[in-house]
This record gives C-alpha cells, sequence and structure tokens, in this order.
C-alpha cells in the first residue's frame, strides 16, 4: 500500500500508479542527463552502515514489454532489463540498507563491478561479499569474474 500524502487541504490521497510511474520517469530522466562524474560524487557519498558484516551481490534480469511504436520498432516486443541489489547486512543477518539498480544488462554489470570495487575499497578487503542470484549461466559467468567470497543460488 502506499503511503497517504497530504492533500491541498482536502485530507489524505493516495498517488495513482500512473503518476508514481511518470515521476520516478522525471527523476531518473533527471538524474541520467547528470554527467557521470557527478553521478559518481553522488554515488561516492554513500556509506558502507558501520555495523555491516556481509555484502551480497544480487543481479536479475526481467523481459519489458514494448508497444508498436516504442524504440522505433513496428510492432510489439519484448526487450531485456536489468536489475541489480547490494544490501549490507549485520552480524544477526538483518538488512541494514539497500543500494538498487536498474540498467541495460551492460550497464548493471559495470555499475555492480564499480560497486564490488567500492565496497572491498571503503571496507579494506575485510567484509565478505556473497554473490546471490538465480541459476542463469549469464550472471554466474559475470560474477564469477567478480572474484566474490562466496555464492548463493537462488532458486
Amino acid at each position: 500500500m502506499v503511503p497517504a500524502i497530504y492533500g491541498h487541504g482536502i485530507g489524505t490521497a493516495s498517488p495513482s500508479a500512473g503518476t508514481l510511474q511518470r515521476v520516478t520517469r522525471l527523476m531518473n530522466a533527471g538524474l541520467e542527463k547528470l554527467p557521470s562524474e557527478q553521478r559518481t560524487r553522488i554515488r561516492s557519498a554513500e556509506d558502507i552502515p558501520a555495523d555491516a558484516r556481509i555484502a551480497s551481490v544480487s543481479p536479475d534480469g526481467v523481459m519489458v514489454p514494448l508497444m508498436k511504436g516504442e524504440d522505433g520498432r513496428s510492432e510489439g516486443s519484448w526487450r531485456e532489463a536489468s536489475c541489480g541489489a547490494v544490501p549490507f547486512h549485520d552480524a544477526r543477518g538483518a538488512r541494514r540498507k539497500t543500494l538498487c539498480f536498474g540498467r541495460t544488462p551492460e550497464a548493471l554489470k559495470a555499475e555492480t563491478e564499480r560497486e564490488v570495487e567500492r565496497i572491498r575499497e571503503l571496507a579494506e578487503s575485510c567484509l565478505p561479499v556473497l554473490a546471490d542470484t538465480d541459476a542463469a549461466p549469464d550472471n554466474w559467468r559475470f560474477l564469477d569474474g567478480l572474484e566474490l567470497d562466496v555464492g548463493t543460488v537462488d532458486f
């Protein structure tokens, strides 16, 4: 359930799914227009929670439907989109923070690589990094190249 927001003196109202999608698209468009150096500076301001004892890398993919005319296509079709999460957990296993990414498959891999490098730098290589994804061979080829500490398969 979307939390209610205060309306213009008429009480509370929940935004529609369409409004949330439009706002998300507008925010993303603004971020994507920023130079990559500025996006990197924004990202570098994020920290690793002090009580984090493990980080995991979880890439995944989804097929997104495109309507006729979208992306210059004459017919409806499907395109692959990638998403990923990097959650940090404390000693009890409680999630302390999660970074989320949504990109094209190639861009997600690059973003994930940068994030693993950043975790290793900030944590001075003492924070184990776990791979956690489904059994898709492409995910594991990529994750194996990152030389993570351990891997688990999410069924």
